[in-house]
């Protein structure tokens, strides 16, 4: 995957199991939701979807992180985390 920063006009949504690059202008606020369920992880971006993989790596319940490029500014906003019924 090409390396990316706020430098050349893009961010990157990656996990190591799958990646994608969304061109991001300065200034843009962007929506990324993020759903699993059970071995199936969706990933979207302002309601566009983005990754559709398993991963069988993923066992019960867990924690978030939240990851960009060290030359990047990036913010975090309205982080909302649900558990599915």
């Amino acid at each position: 995957m090409d390396e990316s920063n706020e430098i050349k006009g893009q961010t990157t949504v990656e996990e190591q199991i799958a990646g994608v690059n969304v061109p991001v202008g300065i200034g843009q606020t962007l929506q990324l939701g993020v759903r699993i369920e059970g071995e199936a992880i969706k990933v979207s971006c302002n309601g566009r979807p983005l990754i559709d993989v398993n991963d069988q790596t993923i066992q019960g319940s867990g924690a978030i992180g939240l990851w960009t490029k060290a030359d990047s500014l990036t913010g975090f906003y309205d982080l909302t985390v649900s558990i599915l019924k």
